[in-house]
């Protein structure tokens, strides 16, 4: 998925959930973004912050991001690694290429914070 469509996509949650909550004002999104997507953190924060000025409650909001590393397990000997941004699944431990990851396809939005409408 694109970082623009991403960053629509974590706006409108944002506001729904600014919305359900009733908070007036959103200072911090905070995500947990998996290696796996190959985002781009700071170009996800420029879409992000030219789409937040059309929405006063989220004009002094930010973006905070937690990126998670890629994590496989090997099914041979139960091993877990951590994997470089060009992946090669095999187990660090025995070499098996009988892994699972466990870990780096995550994209979601971790918490919201902002102040209650009164």
């Amino acid at each position: 998925m694109h970082a623009g469509a991403i960053a629509e996509s974590i706006l409108n949650s944002v506001l729904e959930t600014a919305k359900n909550e009733n908070l007036k004002n959103i200072c911090k999104v905070s995500l947990i973004i998996g290696k796996m997507h190959h985002i781009v953190d700071e170009v996800l924060i420029t879409y992000y912050d030219h789409l937040k000025m059309e929405h006063k409650n989220l004009e002094k909001s930010f973006l905070f991001i937690n990126e998670k590393e890629i994590k496989i397990e090997c099914s041979d000997c139960k091993a877990v690694s951590i994997i470089d941004a060009a992946p090669i699944f095999f187990c660090s431990e025995c070499q098996s290429f009988s892994t699972k990851m466990i870990q780096g396809e995550e994209l979601l939005i971790e918490s919201i914070e902002g102040l209650e409408e009164e």
